[in-house]
């Protein structure tokens, strides 16, 4: 983990003290960016953290996270197209009501934090990986952001080929907080 708010380098990934942090769900968020009909119009939007941790290690590369997200929190600020993408042919938040995020390999390569794992969202489970963007450590506790390019069709979401987008780029900021 590195420390400020931008860039950092393999050095200063060593300040976030070793610990287990539970996320806060109240300062974290997940949002999103796609493109939809047919690509000519962009859709964001964003999901409620509801809890999660991260392991911080040393050496980092050892360390581990966990996101939990709730499905139905799914919002792009249009109620037909929200309750179309938590219903049965997109989400499915009624059966899958928890995405969950766990990196399982963190690799540090100079100002490089690369986090890999399992992405558990829609009919099937997939890798995903996560580049952190900025660590900031706030007293007991760290404020973490990072991005991520999610393929959906990896996931078994394929419904509306050409009039979705195959691709949501993700924005997460974690809030967490020493155990």
């Amino acid at each position: 983990m590195m420390t400020g708010s931008g860039s950092g380098s393999r050095s200063s990934a060593r300040l976030v003290p070793p610990g287990r942090y539970l996320i806060d769900p109240a300062g974290s968020s997940v949002r999103f960016r796609t493109r939809h009909l047919f690509g000519l119009a962009s859709v964001s939007g964003e999901f409620s953290v509801t809890g999660g941790y991260l392991a911080v290690a040393m050496p980092v590369d050892e360390s581990r996270a966990h996101l939990e997200i709730a499905t139905e929190s799914f919002q792009t600020g249009n109620a037909r197209r929200d309750d179309d993408v938590r219903g049965a042919k997109f989400l499915d938040a009624a059966a899958r009501p928890v995405i969950t995020a766990d990196v399982r390999q963190v690799d540090v390569d100079g100002e490089s934090i690369i986090g890999r794992g399992l992405l558990d969202v829609g009919p099937q489970a997939a890798p995903f990986t996560v580049t952190v963007t900025g660590v900031d450590v706030r007293g007991g506790g760290v404020h973490v952001t990072a991005t991520s390019r999610i393929d959906r069709y990896a996931h078994g979401i394929t419904a509306a080929r050409g009039m979705a987008a195959r691709y949501l780029d993700v924005d997460m900021s974690v809030v967490a907080n020493l155990d």
